[in-house]
């Protein structure tokens, strides 16, 4: 069977590696002396447009010296380790639970095989995936197996793993970046009832709904900060970095200017949750349909309007994610140097180095 590169085997140390259209961020988490995780190392580096498009790497070469150069530009400790682990952007990726009557592991895998045929746009042979059961149960008509699978074009993993190698890193693992986050912002990768995830960045916002321990449904839409942002800055004929700032400023102004954007945002995510409800909902599991809160996290989620008007659409309490809930001692969500509003755009580099080290 063909798999992701050994999802579940990881050399250590290792670091997490955020590979984005505009950015890379990475983080190398370690144990300290009493035996705590800490911040062994941290950076970010910005990559010019065209490096990336539309998440398909352009220029592998650019983009390793990059990455070089964020290696070598790290706070706290240059990172040393060859070892990393990197995330594939949502969009390219396919994530779905899918429910098994009772069987063989051998009948398993061939039932999973033909489910992957069915329900991804892709030749068996083109494409990289994994599987692992997430849980058992029984019911009326009898026992049954969920399964989440997830799945992703072989010439897009190729194209991310041929970028890290060519300056000498190890891939030791690649998963979705719907896996990191959830990891990053739930306590313990736990959620007791049906939470939706929204991680609202530069390029885009990864949809993402997780239940018990594990992913339910993910996606992404190509509604994101920078085109906020784009959007404020020919409203007022400002430059970019101006119109970023008063966004996060949160002058009045700006919010009457993207009233119809973000009810275009809302509106798009209400669509995903009604898809999933009508689609996804596990019967057996309780309560599967209903969110009991939204957490938002990725660097657009500082737009202070945006809480208000989920909250209002859902219903449900709305907060801002801790991004360092796994790794800080309560109630502490900031470093020194990486304030809380910054780290907020760590939230995929934490969750893949946290792989490492739990």
């Amino acid at each position: 069977m063909i798999r992701f590169v050994d999802l579940f085997k990881i050399k250590k140390p290792a670091f997490g590696l955020d590979i984005s259209q505009f950015s890379l961020r990475a983080i190398e988490l370690r144990k300290n002396f009493l035996g705590r995780l800490a911040v062994y190392s941290y950076a970010e580096e910005e990559v010019p447009a065209g490096v990336i498009q539309d998440d398909f790497i352009s220029d592998s070469d650019k983009l390793g010296d990059f990455i070089n150069k964020l290696m070598k530009n790290a706070k706290y400790h240059r990172i040393s380790s060859k070892n990393v682990i990197i995330s594939l952007p949502e969009s390219q990726t396919y994530t779905k639970i899918i429910s098994f009557p009772k069987m063989s592991e051998n009948e398993l895998k061939e039932a999973i095989i033909w489910q992957i045929e069915a329900n991804i746009p892709f030749k068996i042979d083109e494409i990289y995936f994994d599987w692992k059961l997430v849980a058992s149960f029984s019911d009326k008509e009898g026992e049954h197996f969920d399964v989440l699978i997830s799945a992703a074009p072989k010439k897009i993993i190729d194209q991310y793993l041929t970028a890290v190698r060519k300056v000498g890193l190890v891939p030791v693992a690649i998963e979705p970046e719907s896996f990191a986050i959830s990891r990053c912002v739930l306590k313990n990768s736990f959620s007791k009832k049906t939470t939706l995830i929204l991680d609202f960045g530069a390029n885009h916002t990864d949809i993402i709904i997780h239940c018990g321990n594990t992913i339910r449904f993910a996606t992404s839409i190509l509604i994101s900060g920078k085109r906020f942002t784009d959007i404020v800055a020919a409203k007022l004929k400002i430059s970019f970095e101006e119109a970023e700032k008063m966004k996060k400023e949160g002058h009045d102004e700006i919010f009457k200017i993207l009233d119809e954007p973000i009810n275009e945002l809302v509106s798009k995510i209400e669509d995903y949750v009604n898809f999933y409800k009508s689609s996804y909902v596990h019967h057996h599991l309780n309560n599967t349909d209903k969110f009991y809160k939204i957490i938002l996290c990725g660097g657009g989620s500082n737009l202070k309007i945006l809480p208000e008007k989920l909250q209002e659409k859902f219903r449900v309490p709305t907060v801002i994610a801790n991004p360092w809930i796994n790794i800080l001692p309560a109630p502490q969500n900031e470093l020194k140097d990486l304030i809380y509003n910054r780290s907020l755009s760590y939230v995929t580099a934490l969750g893949l180095a946290l792989r490492a080290v739990i």
